[in-house]
């Protein structure tokens, strides 16, 4: 794991001192282990490394090959060592010895970017062949890392951070991507996969790279997650099983490499806990702890129902858990001793972009920092599980079933489930064929006005993405074969990508989800809608598949957790201080266009007696986005 920075000129030009020390001065705040840099003609790159595995200690990056003429640079964590080393023709104890880079490198040196598709883990690296004139930008295939890059004039620089690459020039603000922002009345930031704030700085996808030669910039896609797609057909219920089990397994145990302490974001839910049911065994087999880390409500504190009547607090079941796997130490923190706002304007300065979740990062930020306090340098999640693992949407199977014409087994499948959720059948069927028979004439969306100037730059561009969003959504919930291509897309992985990554990147933690592994992903992806949904019963994958490995109370909770249950009294804390802050902000903002000052000040001058806490979490990330646009645009 790794910050890596750097910069290729394809005409020679010199990167400068100026340039360098701008490059790498986000990284020098970050915790790290160990600075190198390299330079050459009209190229320069640095690697801040942070020791995550027992390799990483001997990893040279970057480096330069005198006799090829390549360069490399890179944040990895390499998961199919072994499938590497066998692809270059190396002995398997010459590959034990190798880092990550070190191997990748050999990699690409030998296949180019032929074989990308091929390479298993949490990575992005640069790789420049200076002989062609040609350098590539690659992201691994689900994301796990990031990096930004922006072109000025012949030369390409790069990051781990954007803000590194803001103040080299001057930017422009990207309209498109505010108005989406503010537009989207929910917790998406990101309209699709390379754009940031700043016009002039890009990513690579999850999945892609980017070629940068004398021809320009071309952005290029290796892997998508239904690219090679293949429906799983087995021969029953028990091969469905065996094989999930299996690849679950491999996909937990591969990462847990980690030549310190390894932590986990434990709360009651099915995802986390099918982690943790893998993991905590494999580690004590190791002599070592598994350290969970849960979010719990402040002590005095009022707490929100979300309407699910799940529970508010899960620190219960997590002791339970701690009782059945012996070495798993558990944390509780309730944030108490961190301010919410602060630590959201600390993030911006990090990230380059604010956040809609201002509540909930900031919980796996102080969690991350307690971990690295305490020697946890990989910490697992299982945030991506309900788009594979936990899948599961009654309501997309039922019509699925009605659109492929299969009437009766709608009809069982549906008394099943409401009988097993004491909803009334009769009361179903008539609802359900009403909708049928009385469809919506035309398909509405709105954006979210509330702080979106009328003639924003960009709005017409949000509408269209959200209505063509709408029509997506609506075919979604119809057949299960559009949930495939929805989740295809991966915007959802570039939402867990930016902020997951970055986070551990400041705070010197390998973030590692074995629900969105590449494998995963595929392997659920290719299943029969059955095995998601079947019997009255969702989210079979885990309830059938894990019984016997996750422990019974956890399978049979009915509603999720509702984590961040205190979240409006923790922000009517800070209140004063983000009023104050907040009007600073917006005296200090001349070249707006796109956020309603007077609405905003409006927003935090007066009463919150009718805000819900979505409602104050809008005003606060769209205060952060107003002192993001302040920066871009150099107020």
């Amino acid at each position: 794991m790794s910050i890596i920075w750097g910069a290729v000129s394809l005409d020679g030009r010199p990167i400068t001192k100026e340039q360098q020390d701008i490059l790498k001065a986000p990284a020098l705040k970050c915790n790290i282990d160990r600075v190198s840099e390299i330079s050459g003609d009209g190229i320069y790159m640095g690697c801040a490394l942070q020791y995550v595995t027992p390799e990483s200690h001997g990893e040279v990056l970057p480096v330069h090959d005198e006799h090829s003429d390549t360069w490399f640079d890179a944040d990895i964590m390499l998961d199919n060592r072994s499938e590497t080393g066998r692809a270059l023709g190396l002995a398997p104890e010459t590959t034990a010895k190798l880092p990550d880079g070190e191997l990748v490198f050999r990699f690409v040196k030998e296949y180019e970017d032929n074989r990308l598709n091929d390479l298993l883990g949490a990575y992005v690296f640069a790789y420049y062949d200076a002989r062609r004139r040609r350098f590539i930008l690659v992201d691994d295939a689900v994301g796990n890392r990031c990096v930004y890059y922006r072109i000025i004039g012949k030369t390409l620089y790069y990051s781990t951070f954007i803000e590194a690459l803001r103040p080299l020039y001057k930017c422009t603000v990207n309209g498109n991507w505010i108005s989406y922002f503010l537009g989207d009345d929910t917790l998406g930031v990101f309209s699709e996969l390379h754009e940031t704030p700043v016009m002039e700085i890009r990513r690579p996808a999850p999945g892609g790279y980017i070629v940068f030669d004398d021809s320009g910039v071309h952005e290029k896609q290796y892997w998508t997650p239904m690219s090679d797609f293949k429906e799983l057909r087995l021969k029953n219920d028990d091969e469905y099983r065996e094989a999930f089990q299996e690849l679950m397994s491999e996909a937990v145990t591969c990462v847990l490499r980690s030549d310190k302490e390894t932590g986990i974001a434990l709360s009651g839910g099915y995802d986390s806990n099918t982690v943790n049911a893998y993991a905590a065994p494999f580690l004590e087999k190791h002599g070592k702890k598994l350290h969970s880390f849960t979010i719990i409500p402040e002590k005095g504190l009022a707490t929100e129902d979300d309407g699910r009547k799940g529970a508010q607090d899960e620190s219960g079941y997590v002791r339970k858990t701690a009782q059945i796997f012996k070495n798993l130490e558990c944390s509780f923190l309730d944030m108490s001793d961190i301010s919410i706002w602060k630590e959201n304007n600390e993030l911006l300065d990090y990230f380059g972009l604010p956040l809609k979740s201002v509540y909930s990062m900031i919980w796996f930020h102080n969690a991350y920092r307690k971990a690295h306090e305490n020697g946890i340098n990989l910490m697992l999640t299982g945030e991506y599980g309900n788009l594979s693992i936990s899948f599961g949407d009654y309501n997309m199977y039922i019509n699925d079933l009605f659109n492929r014409h299969r009437y009766i087994k709608m009809l069982k499948e549906a008394k099943a489930f409401c009988n097993k959720n004491h909803y009334s059948f009769k009361h179903f069927v008539e609802a359900y064929f009403y909708g049928k028979l009385n469809p919506p004439k035309k398909l509405e969306v709105e954006l979210n006005n509330k702080f979106l100037l009328d003639n924003a730059p960009g709005k017409d561009y949000a509408y269209d993405v959200l209505m063509s969003r709408a029509h997506e959504d609506a075919l979604t919930f119809e057949k299960y074969h559009s949930m495939r291509k929805k989740i295809s897309q991966m915007i959802i992985l570039r939402q867990i990508s930016d902020l997951s990554s970055l986070n551990g990147s400041h705070l010197g933690v390998m973030t590692r989800d074995p629900s969105r592994d590449k494998r995963i992903i595929e392997w659920c992806l290719g299943l029969p809608v059955e095995q998601f949904t079947k019997n009255g019963e969702t989210r079979r994958l885990i309830k059938e598949y894990m019984k016997g490995i996750v422990p019974d109370y956890i399978l049979n909770i009915k509603n999720k957790g509702v984590q961040g249950s205190d979240a409006k009294a923790r922000i009517m804390k800070e209140w004063d201080m983000i009023r104050r802050d907040g009007l600073e902000i917006i005296d200090q903002s001349a070249d707006n266009k796109w956020i309603d000052l007077n609405k905003l000040t409006d927003a935090l001058k007066g009463s919150t007696d009718e805000l819900d806490t979505f409602d104050l979490f809008g005003v606060l990330y769209t205060v952060l986005l107003l002192k993001q646009i302040n920066k871009i645009t150099g107020m």
